[in-house]
């Protein structure tokens, strides 16, 4: 075990130092889904989760990002990412995002939030940096939970714009507003229960399938595994065949990430009930 708790954080710091990526990598946003919006609400019971991911695209080019994510007493979630683009004609990245419920009925949810308030080179030219109002992603959700004996399986169906309909691994400058569709499923199962048990995930993002797994090591520890683009995946990592090609802007990646929680000191159960998602909260 004390060779398990040094392991991980260095992990953890070493995924710190290898961010680069297209701005929303899997598992970078409020949610624990892989890239479409969706509120955990499971998120309450810690105060602060830390998350380290990266999306490998071939032997010399990953899409990596180091993320924040918190919940408020209100019910608000807040999500601030750090990314950098795999493509040099991008800037570093500083995310903000925010989303809510509201509306709930029987086990329907309605949540609705604003992400990708990016703060990044905006002139490649004087070097300065801004504020990019081109790719805010509006969206809203509908999210209903279906249990049964010692599993649960979550829908997500919503639509959004801005990054959430398109998300390039290679630079847009002047990106087309546009509204797209996204659906996902996350499977909650009994294994590792009392860490919060295994989740699969499979979504939809409008442009892509991705396939994901998200594994409670410890109380305070996860790990996330995924590919995306999974329909392409025969053309995983072209850039290194000896017949060379250029990176696509829906490429497919493999994807790993590590997390740790910071849990809240103390919470009321009124709380707890309130903001408690699914049969198993980490």
């Amino acid at each position: 075990m004390s060779r398990q708790k040094f392991l991980i954080p260095l992990i953890f710091f070493l995924l710190v130092g290898m961010i680069e990526a297209n701005s929303r990598v899997a598992f970078s946003r409020p949610g624990n889904m892989m890239r479409i919006p969706n509120m955990d609400n499971a998120l309450y019971r810690n105060l602060l989760v830390f998350d380290v991911s990266s999306e490998i695209l071939s032997s010399n080019q990953n899409s990596s990002a180091f993320s924040v994510k918190t919940m408020s007493k209100s019910g608000y979630q807040y999500g601030l990412s750090i990314v950098k683009p795999v493509e040099p004609s991008n800037s570093v990245e500083l995310g903000f995002h925010l989303q809510k419920n509201i509306l709930l009925y029987g086990d329907v949810h309605l949540d609705a939030g604003i992400q990708d308030i990016l703060f990044r080179k905006d002139n490649d030219t004087t070097k300065t940096y801004g504020l990019d109002t081109k790719s805010v992603s509006i969206f809203t959700v509908l999210s209903s939970t279906k249990e049964f004996n010692s599993y649960a399986i979550t829908t997500h169906l919503g639509f959004g714009s801005g990054k959430i309909n398109e998300d390039s691994h290679l630079y847009i400058p002047n990106p087309k507003q546009k509204i797209g569709i996204f659906l996902g499923f996350n499977f909650k199962t009994p294994i590792l229960k009392n860490n919060g048990g295994i989740n699969f995930l499979t979504e939809f993002d409008g442009k892509g399938l991705n396939l994901g797994i998200h594994v409670p090591l410890l109380n305070s520890t996860h790990i996330n595994l995924g590919i995306t683009h999974f329909e392409d995946f025969g053309n995983f990592a072209t850039e290194d065949d000896k017949d060379w090609s250029p990176l696509s802007d829906d490429a497919p990646s493999i994807t790993f990430g590590i997390g740790i929680n910071v849990p809240r000191v103390s919470y009321s159960d009124d709380e707890v009930k309130l903001f408690s998602d699914g049969i198993y909260g980490e």
